[in-house]
């Protein structure tokens, strides 16, 4: 798999899907936690791996592009989830509870950054 889908992949998915299912390049921006040009690659990739599907409304002008998660997309991001419950299920209650805190906190000084 590619080295930018292994890292950015899940995240750019989940981000669709938070958007309904149905996202413009900049509503996925917002969220993403690299680069637009990043961003831009990765979108690229995961179109031509299937994971998303790319459709242009022809009746905007300009053009607007939105992005979709197909089905093998969600798989993926059910499988990823079920990956992250099962390694959660390892902690005790309350060591889980103070690494999502951690977790929320450092992704809030990312988008602080």
């Amino acid at each position: 798999m590619d080295p930018l889908i292994r890292k950015y992949g899940a995240v750019t998915l989940r981000i669709i899907l938070k958007n309904g299912n149905r996202a413009r390049y900049n509503q996925i921006l917002e969220d993403f936690p690299a680069t637009s040009g990043t961003l831009s690659r990765v979108l690229k990739v995961l179109e031509q791996e299937g994971f998303i599907s790319r459709e242009i409304d022809p009746n905007s002008r300009p053009p607007v592009a939105y992005y979709s998660v197909t089905d093998k997309g969600v798989k993926e991001v059910e499988k990823e989830m079920e990956n992250h419950y099962m390694a959660l299920m390892e902690f005790d209650p309350e060591e889980a509870e103070q690494l999502l805190n951690e977790l929320i906190e450092r992704l809030k000084q990312r988008k602080q950054s």
